[in-house]
């Protein structure tokens, strides 16, 4: 959970086959946009301004690994949703994990007070069996480093399958 802080993920990725052996297996999980949407909707009811980081689509992920020459790669999402008693309970947190947003466009000065009460306000609205929702949305990735002897993949291959198979466990 470190690359969805890294606005070069071609760089990334490109580093990560570098250093990986011929068809090892690359493993990551990363956040994606529906993370702390919650709060984003919180703070955009008051301003236009991002107060939470931008977190990068799956799609776009799995887009990154194809060009930097990865194989097979496999893309999933999970939502987790943690709960608190107060809002200022999930910024402890957030400051507790160092997880800052780190969009080039954000405010630089810290938020008046009048616009937390607006947060908080509005925040409250979601509040549910007397919790507040915090959602992060999971991905989790794989994909291979290949062999000289893989097809270089462009992503335009497509998987299909018969909705009858998902019945299947």
């Amino acid at each position: 959970l470190c690359f969805q802080w890294c606005s070069d993920l071609d760089q990334l990725f490109a580093e990560c086959r570098r250093v990986l052996a011929p068809n090892g297996l690359f493993i990551f999980s990363s956040l994606g946009p529906d993370t702390l949407r919650e709060l984003k909707a919180a703070y955009q009811s008051c301003d236009d301004s991002p107060h939470v980081h931008d977190f990068i689509d799956m799609h776009d992920v799995g887009d990154a690994l194809i060009r930097a020459g990865f194989a097979a790669p496999v893309l999933q999402t999970d939502h987790i949703t943690m709960s608190y008693q107060k809002l200022n309970q999930l910024f402890k947190d957030l400051r507790g994990i160092g997880a800052t947003n780190k969009s080039p466009n954000r405010k630089r000065s810290i938020s008046a007070k009048a616009v937390y009460k607006s947060v908080e306000q509005y925040y409250e609205r979601l509040r549910s069996n007397e919790l507040l929702p915090a959602t992060y949305e999971v991905v989790y990735a794989h994909a291979f480093s290949p062999t000289g002897r893989d097809p270089v993949q462009d992503g335009s291959s497509v998987v299909s399958f018969p909705l009858s198979e998902l019945k299947r466990r």
